[in-house]
């Protein structure tokens, strides 16, 4: 063992798990000066160290495993004594509150020891919530060190025991709520393109691009975003509030990575660097005796119903990948365990400082602007079984139906309601899916050799709503699979009405989500075939309801622990679109191959490095001025803190 590391466990020992004492005389060979001084003489003074006859602590020799065993009892000894003397402590201080009663007089008792006491029991407890680490450490070394503490007769499962019960009373304190809490987290993102035949850009799997100069060969471009996130909560006030502000170039209508919403009708997005923008993405307020939240916040029901997709596979973020749209409005819940729930909202009006408008929501031509509805969970078989039943109201300003969708009239639709009904049932191993719903399209109806001015007010003088859309408006879905820590497994199918309208998430094929008048058949698995080797794939058939034409999809990957510190996943993903299947012509195609490498630099850092291949043919891009065949590759990487 190097000689250092006598003081680089002092270190490590020294600042957590040692209760601060006051300062007093240190080793004579240790120097002020010394950066581990501080805590060789915290050893010292808690009596975990004694140094040598000649009363130095003589950090530059050697250290023998059995010096180093020893060193590692006396530290889990000490620590089991502070936890039995703060059991001792919250015993005393129970009895001394059992004991008073009430006085025959009107003067109040003396609690001022009381007080003081749990003055005392604040500051432990403080200390022992940044144990964390150290007791991770100190479980380690009581391993590796094993067979020199049976030597000195320490029972080493008894030892490693006491540790994890330790460790569980750190983690519960560190979960509790602290009152006012500041995050925050930076984020570093950088990609660029190199195009093959000097074509005009390469589409990743998300329908994202970087647009190439068609001149050049190598990096033909390059995108650098940013984005830093500052949040401030306090879960303990008498009115709970959060509020999450976010600064960058990551977010605008038509640059960075887009307004964090999905829409087909503007694919493909090229990624260009923005100005600068702020925005808040959270902003609430609780009424804890309504269990009511206000304020700008998130909104998630059923992926048919409510679900907002991920659409930047390549940029890790929580406000990118929670699936959530955010609403200004009012949450309410209700029930045991919170199984009911109503909302009503305002869905367009969260805006960035260049005023466009965060996660819009649309469907097909309605720009959804309210929104209100609820769900409730009705559980049976002794929670085995749920059954969720969703409803919501998608209200905006009047659009006519000029998209590809053969089963629409035209019209002018200007509200939406969705309703769902799901069931989950645990099958002891396995798990059951079955859900169901429908959207109905309320309006104006146009009548002939009219135009705008020619629309009826037959369903309601005041509230527009003629019935317009109700027929090929269902959708159903049934899923069996498994999951466990070596396997998963899971098959599925669903069916999707042309007609069927709503916000959700139901899946992706090649660029395109949320694909309507398809009924689909899926498979997919994962096996841990290794300790460090995955294996996983998926495969997927569909075909047009009512239309025309079919796909076929496929993904296969592996991921791996390349080294102690480095991982890697690497996938290939090929579809296939048949007989002019959504309008796209026969034999168009798309193929992706996936390298990602991430980097272990801590609990509070990502460092992940990622390249696509990619080969687009036919697939919807002649819009953007790409050659029919757009090929290349999509490479960068991104480094994110939390703090």
């Amino acid at each position: 063992m190097k000689r250092t590391y006598k003081y680089a466990l002092s270190a490590v020992l020294g600042a957590g798990l040692v209760v601060p004492a006051m300062a007093q005389t240190g080793f004579p060979d240790v120097k002020d000066t010394h950066w581990a001084a501080d805590s060789v003489n915290r050893l010292k003074l808690s009596g975990l160290v004694h140094g040598f006859k000649d009363g130095e602590y003589k950090g530059d020799r050697t250290m023998t495993r059995y010096e180093m065993a020893s060193a590692v009892y006396a530290i889990y000894a000490k620590l089991v004594c502070f936890d039995e003397e703060i059991e001792k402590k919250i015993k005393a201080l129970e009895a001394k509150i059992n004991s008073i009663k009430p006085a025959d007089n009107p003067t109040p008792p003396d609690l001022s020891d009381i007080k003081s006491a749990l003055a005392d029991m604040r500051n432990e407890f403080g200390t022992m919530k940044s144990w964390g680490s150290d007791l991770a450490q100190l479980k380690k070394m009581s391993s590796a060190y094993s067979t020199e503490l049976k030597s000195l007769g320490v029972d080493i499962k008894e030892m490693q025991k006491n540790i994890s019960d330790v460790a569980a009373r750190v983690a519960k304190l560190e979960s509790a709520p602290k009152g006012l809490n500041i995050t925050g987290d930076a984020n570093f993102w950088m990609a660029a393109s190199q195009t093959a035949n000097r074509q005009f850009g390469v589409v990743n799997q998300d329908g994202m691009f970087i647009g190439a100069n068609n001149q050049g060969a190598g990096i033909d471009n390059m995108v650098m975003l940013h984005e830093i996130g500052l949040t401030v909560e306090d879960k303990k006030a008498t009115v709970p509030y959060k509020a999450e502000f976010v600064i960058g170039n990551t977010m605008n209508e038509g640059d960075g990575f887009g307004n964090q919403s999905y829409d087909r009708f503007t694919l493909p997005h090229q990624i260009v660097g923005a100005n600068d923008s702020v925005w808040i993405h959270e902003l609430t307020g609780m009424i804890r005796n309504w269990n009511m939240t206000i304020g700008r916040q998130g909104m998630r029901l059923n992926k048919f119903v409510l679900s907002r997709p991920d659409t930047t596979s390549f940029f890790m973020n929580k406000r990118w990948d929670d699936h959530t749209f955010r609403m200004d409005g009012a949450k309410m819940t209700f029930g045991h365990n919170d199984a009911g729930m109503v909302f009503v909202g305002q869905a367009s009006n969260a805006t960035n400082t260049d005023q466009n408008v965060i996660q819009p929501i649309r469907l097909n031509t309605l720009d959804v602007e309210r929104m209100m509805g609820g769900s409730y969970d009705f559980r049976f078989g002794g929670d085995k079984g749920k059954i969720t039943t969703s409803y919501v109201d998608f209200d905006g300003s009047a659009g006519f139906i000029t998209g590809p969708q053969p089963l629409l009239p035209l019209s002018g639709v200007n509200r939406y309601n969705v309703y769902s009904a799901d069931l989950n049932y645990d099958l002891g191993g396995m798990q059951f899916e079955l859900g169901g719903g429908k959207s109905v399209g309320y309006g104006f109806q146009q009548q002939g050799g009219g135009g705008q001015n020619n629309l009826t007010k037959g369903g309601s003088d005041t509230q527009n709503l003629d019935t317009l859309i109700d027929s090929a408006n269902s959708r159903w879905d049934v899923a069996l699979g498994s999951h466990n820590d070596n396997h998963s497994w899971r098959l599925a199918y669903r069916n999707v009405e042309a007609n069927y309208a709503a916000p959700g998430d139901w899946g992706r094929v090649s660029i395109f989500r949320n694909l309507t008048d398809t009924k689909a058949y899926s498979a997919s698995a994962s096996i841990k075939a290794t300790k460090k080797i995955g294996l996983h794939g998926w495969y997927e058939k569909g075909e047009a309801i009512a239309g025309i034409g079919n796909y076929v999809s496929w993904k296969a990957g592996v991921e791996t622990d390349l080294t102690a510190k480095w991982a890697a996943d690497f996938t290939m993903e090929d579809t296939n679109f048949k007989g002019g299947f959504q309008g796209l012509g026969n034999g168009a195609s798309s193929k992706f191959r996936t390298l990602r490498l991430g980097y272990d630099v801590g609990a509070m850092k990502t460092f992940n490095i990622f390249w696509q291949q990619s080969e687009m043919l036919g697939v919807g891009l002649v819009n953007r001025g790409f050659d029919p065949a757009a090929r290349g590759s999509f490479y960068g990487f991104q480094y994110s803190v939390k703090f």
